[in-house]
């Protein structure tokens, strides 16, 4: 079945995004607490120097995150630091023409942690074959509400799957890191600021969970 067009929204200079990625045949993408520090690391990896992230929650067989793509000098200043001969042929295009090739160059990095994650997976567990669906699902966010929204969707995910009792206490969401201030991962200050402080931030999610809790599954592709 086609994925609606929705879904695969192109990467755009500054446009937020809802990521969705998700396992083939519902498999487990993490066996282990390991698993899921490593694919961390991987995102942050293959990713970082070209979006910021707002939120994400890791579950069984899919993951979401919220990320905003960065501007145009940000990217190209970045790969400006790496050896020209030690370019991909894609990097070496975009430095070329960054605006033309934006959305190949981030649906290409995403790709790449997905395939190395993969193939470190397999070699752990003496697995072979693809792990995720593809194409991964990308919503843009246009307004300020889904923005707000989303956040705290993310948040509510693990409860929603039944994972746990109470969203604060899943470990494997940025709920922790936002109110505790230790991420590397996060653009926390962003985050914390658009819900008017730590405190509005707490107060709202707890006031705004249960809708979540009570929503299909089929919100946001779950």
């Amino acid at each position: 079945m086609a994925i609606p067009h929705y879904l695969l929204a192109a990467f755009e200079e500054g446009g937020i995004y809802h990521i969705i990625c998700k396992s083939i045949n519902e498999k487990s993408l993490f066996r282990e607490d390991r698993n899921k520090h490593f694919f961390l690391k991987k995102y942050q990896q293959f990713l970082a120097d070209y979006i910021e992230t707002f939120a994400y929650c890791l579950l069984d067989n899919h993951a979401h995150f919220l990320i905003r793509i960065k501007t145009l000098k940000e990217i190209t200043d970045r790969i400006s630091l790496i050896p020209p001969k030690e370019f991909t042929i894609l990097q070496g295009r975009f430095m070329e023409n960054a605006e033309l090739l934006l959305n190949d160059l981030v649906i290409r990095q995403f790709n790449s942690f997905f395939v190395s994650y993969t193939r470190s997976f397999n070699n752990l567990y003496k697995r072979k074959g693809h792990l995720f669906e593809t194409p991964f699902k990308r919503i843009v966010i246009t307004d300020s509400a889904h923005f707000s929204q989303l956040v705290i969707y993310i948040h509510a995910n693990p409860l929603k799957h039944r994972f746990v009792n109470d969203f604060t206490g899943y470990e494997w969401s940025s709920y922790k890191e936002l109110i505790n201030n230790f991420s590397h991962l996060l653009n926390r200050d962003y985050v914390i600021e658009w819900f008017g402080g730590e405190e509005r931030f707490i107060k709202i999610h707890k006031e705004q969970i249960q809708f979540y809790y009570d929503l299909p599954l089929t919100y946001a592709t779950e």
